[in-house]
């Protein structure tokens, strides 16, 4: 591939690949949620470990801590309402669901 082509590949294709690029980009300080007791203590220490994680590390996470996963993703939802973070979490859902499409369609 030319150089061309690897910034081509770099450019998001479509509006929803650039908004989702955007809101990547904007971390979300998970301390001050915690205190100001919006979310627990457990919820802040797993997704500070899981937003940092590559995608074959986050995959063992998920093996491991599958249901903290699910949970945490459930108790950011109902606590925070902040746009910006709402749209964090639901981007770093639509994520995890795309790397890991084959375990959540063949599990039980």
């Amino acid at each position: 591939m030319d150089i061309r082509g690897a910034v081509d590949a770099a450019v998001p294709t479509n509006i929803i690949d650039a908004k989702a690029a955007e809101v990547r980009s904007n971390l979300v300080n998970w301390q001050s949620y915690l205190q100001s007791q919006m979310i627990s203590a457990e919820d802040c220490e797993f997704i500070k470990k899981f937003e940092v994680a590559n995608s074959e590390d986050k995959q063992l996470i998920l093996t491991r801590e599958g249901n903290q996963c699910a949970k945490t993703f459930l108790n950011l939802m109902a606590h925070i309402s902040k746009e910006q973070t709402v749209q964090y979490i639901l981007t770093l859902i639509d994520d995890t669901l795309q790397v890991n499409k084959h375990t959540v369609l063949t599990h039980d």
